[in-house]
This record gives C-alpha cells, structure tokens and sequence, in this order.
C-alpha cells in the first residue's frame, strides 16, 4: 500500500464511498454561478473537469435511495454539492499533477475487495456484477475514490497536534472536577388544570385526543353602510387578547353553511357586499362530563414542566447576578466529584455532549440550566483536579491526538473546498439540471 493511505488511515471510508456514494459537507451552494449554453453536453463543468448527464443522473440516483427522507430540492442541492466538491478536487489534482496508477488501483481492489495478493481480472469482474457494475465502471469508481482521498490527504496534511492540545482535551475528558448541582423535577410543583390547558394540550400534540375538540367560529357581520375605516378600527380591536369572544359563535361546519369556507384561523370574508370578521377557535365538546386520566396526567405534566423551566431560568439568572435565592421545598445542593463519564451515569444529560461544557466553564459561574430525563439541574463548577502526568493512559491521549487531527483536516479540507468556489469558473447546464 502506498504510505499515504497508510497515514490516512481512511481505507473503510473509501470502502463505503465506493458502493454507496458519501457527501462531502462544508460547501455552502447556490444556483448563483455562470451558466453556459456552450457546455449543453455536460451536466457540470467545474474548472476543467466535466460530468455528464449520466454522471449527473447516476449521482442523484444513488443519493435517493441512500437519502430518501430528502425532498427534491434538498436532494438536487446535495448532487450539485456532491459533484461540485468532486470537481473541485479532481481539478486540483489535475493541475497538481496528482494521479493513482492503475497497477496500484489492481493491488487495492486484490487486497481490499477480492482477499488476494493477486489481482484476477476474471474473480473482479464477477465481483463488479453481484455489486451492479459493469468491470470498467467499477474500475474507474475505484480509482477516482482512491484519487480523490489522496487529494484530501494532500490537501489537509498540514496541520498537526502538539502534546499540549491532547494533555489539554485529555484534562477536561477525563480530569475530576467538584460541581455544585441542585436537581429540579416537575414533583415538586403543583399545577392546576384548567379547560384551556387542555385545549392547548390536544392542539399541540394530537395524540388521538383531537374528537374531544370541537371548531368553533366567532365572527361579526358588517353592513355595507358601516364606514370601511370604522371596520378596520373594530377589527383590530377584536384582535386584540380575547376581545373576539363578545361577539357570535357557531360551529365550524355551520359556519361554512352559513357563509363559506374560511382561508386562514383569521380573516376576513365578502359576502353579497357586507364584509364579515371571523375568528377559527378550538372548545372542549360540550357533552363531555369528564376526562381521560392520561390525558389529565400529560396535560398536568406538561404544565408543570413549563413552571418548572421558567423556575430554573429565573433561579439561573438570580444566581449569576448573585442574588439570594429560595430553594423549593425538600432540595438542597450536592456537592460532588467527578469525571465526565462519572457525571453522565449519575445526571442523565438529555444531551451529553452538554458534559464536556461543564469541564470548561469557568469556576463558581453558574451553567445555564441543563435539561435532563428527570427534570432539569442548576450546576455550578468549581475546582478542577487534574490527571497526574503518572495516571495518563498513553492510548487514550494518542486516541485524541487523532481525534484532534481529524477535526483539523475537515476543517481546511471545507475551507479548501468552500474558497475554490469562488475562484474555479463552474458551468451548470440548466437543460440537464433542473
């Protein structure tokens, strides 16, 4: 194997790459660039690589099936990022003078794909096939993937760690910390449920709970001798908080009867001349006597979760401005010391990468309030101990270094990417791509 790819270490990725077609990320793109009509025959011309319409087509079959939650604009956007990036590499190496021999192409697919130190012509193209390429294809994919990963690896190989970047992550994945935590859970608030509630409630999740709900419209018929400007003075009044209920009300479906089918939740209609304000509201049905206990109790919780959030925000912003503060009834603050794995058993982090702040905020500042499984924790830091330079694990710290790597070469490898568009003249044929 050639000693770049060695140093890379990015063998799976090209794999993956390969059989199902990877997108780059970093390149922000619009359909803002030169457009030609002299390149008809091609889908995209990025400086001097072109792709043609099969190329374009093939490209956005695949990115369909791997990502088939997309819509189509979404999706055309990722082709066009897809082969764009592609274009911009493949056009640095060409300008480089950067290439993949076909004998090195032979002794990676024979080693990689066919377990062999030899490569038999015969034994890779039954291999192309049960994958659906044809020989020449596949042989071709393979070698712009290898290409292309070596331009990366060109590109990006620059930057390196020095010992104090990985001590440093090392220190804050792994070093003890003392925190001060107060923990707060919906229990200890008590809410009452009112009627509105519950029609928030079942508007904002409809978890099977929405025949409950009845469509209400409040409306008000003008004339047409009433003054257009009084009209506009009243409409925004009824506007205005709940100054819409004093006025008449039907149902929905009545409603329509009556009048017609209302555009928006509010508005206005003309009917026969006069002009009519309506108002679309929800109300629990009137022959309902009482209601289901779990939706009583998701209701509840979902209200004392709101007093509970607002709580913590005001308990947070007291604490940084260094007022005193009340605890509810029955808390207190714990006082712990630990690492990052050992704060994540004990306070289940709805988020937890959230935990790597905590071993950076500065000492005796409140954290913003964290949201947790069980409710929501206040946390204060305070003093660090560090890992002795006897207890570092070497294997951990050589795991970050890559780590630390890894992000470095992303970064100029986006920045490369994101800057070339600027400079290399890229064609779109609007006849192919739509």
């Amino acid at each position: 194997m050639i000693e770049f790819f060695s140093k890379y270490k990015n063998i799976n990725k090209i794999l993956v790459i390969i059989t199902s077609i990877a997108f780059i990320g970093g390149l922000s793109y619009t359909l803002g660039f030169n457009i030609s009509s002299i390149f008809s025959h091609y889908a995209i011309k990025v400086g001097d690589i072109t792709f043609s319409k099969y190329e374009y087509i093939r490209t956005y079959d695949r990115l369909r099936q791997k990502f088939s939650n997309l819509d189509e604009d979404t999706l055309k956007k990722l082709v066009l990022n897809y082969l764009i990036t592609q274009g911009i590499l493949l056009d640095f190496a060409k300008k480089n003078k950067i290439y993949i021999s076909d004998d090195f192409v032979k002794e990676f697919i024979a080693e990689t794909f066919l377990k062999s130190n030899v490569f038999s012509a015969e034994a890779f193209s039954k291999y192309a096939h049960q994958i659906g390429y044809s020989p020449s294809e596949l042989f071709k994919e393979i070698k712009k993937e290898l290409l292309l990963e070596k331009v990366k690896f060109y590109i990006s190989q620059a930057p390196y760690v020095t010992n104090l970047e990985a001590l440093a992550l090392y220190q804050i994945s792994f070093a003890k910390r003392n925190f001060k935590i107060l923990e707060l859970t919906p229990s200890m608030f008590k809410v009452k449920i009112r009627r509105e509630d519950i029609i928030k409630f079942i508007n904002s999740h409809k978890d099977g709970y929405e025949n409950l709900l009845e469509k209400i419209v409040y409306y008000k018929v003008f004339p047409k001798s009433e003054s257009l400007k009084k009209i506009k003075k009243e409409i925004l009044f009824l506007k205005q908080d709940e100054n819409y209920k004093k006025l008449s009300c039907m149902p929905y479906s009545e409603f329509i009867l009556k009048f017609k089918t209302p555009s928006s939740l509010e508005g206005t209609l003309e009917i026969n001349g006069s002009l009519v304000f309506y108002k679309v509201t929800y109300d629990l049905r009137k022959d309902i006597e009482s209601f289901p206990p779990k939706l009583l109790q998701a209701v509840k919780l979902e209200k004392t979760k709101e007093k509970l959030v607002a709580y913590a925000q005001k308990l947070y912003q007291d604490l940084l401005n260094g007022k005193q503060v009340k605890l509810p009834k029955n808390t207190q603050w714990q006082f712990v010391l630990y690492n990052q794995e050992e704060f994540l058993k004990n306070f289940h982090l709805l988020n937890p990468e959230d935990v790597s702040l905590l071993y950076m905020w500065p000492e005796n500042v409140p954290v913003p309030p964290l949201p947790t499984k069980e409710g929501i924790i206040i946390v204060i830091p305070e003093k660090y101990y560090f890992v002795t330079k006897n207890e570092i694990n070497n294997t951990k710290l050589e795991t970050l270094k890559s780590k630390i790597l890894s992000y470095k070469q992303k970064f100029i490898l986006n920045y490369f990417i994101n800057t070339q568009t600027q400079k290399i003249p890229i064609y779109i044929n609007k006849e192919i791509v739509k």
